[in-house]
């Protein structure tokens, strides 16, 4: 099992045809020095392609009073560690269902934004005491999963590709493998989750979200 960043580092640089692996996260190989250029962006883009079970979070947002347009009645403080804002929940139990988040009538319309007073991004709802479901901001790489390292491994060795290999038909070609490999991701990761989430009693559910409201604390699934 893949266990740190450089393990990532070494099978995208595996992806992009070399041989030769970094050994330390600070080496001035030109390898590592592409590393370090484009992994933090390669794992934030790819955390925002899926919504990995690992990243997904729920927090009761802060009212930030006026909103800023008219058409909304609510403005929202946008989280700090939100890579995406997936959807806008009133419990907060992650009980949402394939079916509720497949079915454009069961969404509650928010809207992201930017106040110009301070050029914060906001949310914007009609949704009172509204809880914003998200993928968060995880570096942890012992919390990823081995779906979400493939993705990873593969959107950063095309990153890599062109600067190592000057090869825009690899750079296409991992591409196309990394989307491939996000969709087959995003069907074993969300199958897992909503085994847990079905069987989950109802009354742990409405516990659980009453102490979501109460309490104001971000809770990873």
């Amino acid at each position: 099992m893949t266990s740190s960043k450089l393990d990532i580092w070494n099978l995208a640089l595996g992806h992009a045809g070399q041989t030769n692996q970094v050994k330390t996260d600070t080496e001035n190989s030109l390898a590592a020095i592409q590393c370090r250029r484009y992994y933090d962006q390669s794992r934030k883009a790819a955390l925002e392609g899926a919504e990995w079970t690992f990243a997904n979070t729920f927090l009761a947002l802060t009212d930030l009073g006026t909103p800023i347009d008219n058409n909304w009645c609510y403005m929202y403080a946008y989280p700090n560690d939100c890579i995406k804002a997936r959807r806008i929940t009133i419990d907060g139990s992650g009980t949402t269902s394939s079916r509720q988040i497949a079915n454009e009538r069961d969404q509650i319309p928010f809207e992201i934004a930017v106040r110009e007073s301070d050029n914060t991004k906001v949310i914007l709802t009609n949704q009172e005491e509204a809880i914003l479901q998200y993928t968060r901001d995880v570096e942890l790489v012992k919390l990823f999963t081995e779906s979400y390292i493939e993705s990873l491994s593969l959107l950063l060795g095309s990153r890599l590709a062109m600067p190592l290999t000057r090869k825009m038909a690899l750079r296409r070609d991992l591409l196309q493998e990394y989307t491939a490999s996000l969709a087959n991701a995003i069907t074993v990761d969300l199958n897992e989750g909503q085994s847990r989430r079905d069987e989950r009693p109802e009354i742990l559910q409405a516990r659980n979200g009453s102490r979501a409201r109460r309490d104001n604390v971000r809770r990873p699934i």
